[in-house]
């Protein structure tokens, strides 16, 4: 049986338990294979803000404030490993699957948000993901 070698990660984060639960076991798996580690965060509609003040002029978009959001979600984990982080908008389950091959990760880890549905025993975006998956993935529990 040949190894497998896992040299890069992707974690998928949406700032929920569940995506806590997946960062965490990204950074423990990273630290032990020494692998490239990489976040990652969706927002569904690009939304930009027009901001004036003293003369100043900016433009937030929405996936800005969302990678601010992730990187301090990150930093809340106390990560030893070094990582990078890009926040993408579009429909979740797209965007996860092409970062992922963007990327060339050997491994994507997504949480699992345990809805009470029957009929979802992983959250849609997990389902969809696994239905064609871009790389190897893992749920976190």
């Amino acid at each position: 049986m040949r190894g497998v070698t896992v040299t890069k990660i992707l974690v998928a984060v949406d700032g929920s338990d569940a995506s806590k639960r997946a960062a965490q076991l990204g950074l423990e798996l990273t630290e032990g294979l020494g692998a490239d580690l990489h976040f990652m965060t969706v927002v569904r509609n690009e939304k930009i803000d027009e901001i004036d003040s003293g003369g100043d002029h900016w433009s937030i978009s929405s996936a800005d404030r969302a990678e601010a959001k992730l990187r301090d979600f990150i930093l809340a984990l106390e990560p030893k490993v070094s990582y990078g982080i890009i926040s993408l908008s579009g429909k979740a389950e797209k965007m996860i699957t092409a970062e992922a091959k963007r990327v060339e990760a050997d491994i994507l880890i997504l949480g699992n948000k345990r809805l009470q549905s029957v009929k979802r025993v992983l959250g849609s975006v997990a389902a969809d993901i696994l239905r064609h998956p871009p790389c190897n993935v893992l749920v976190a529990k």
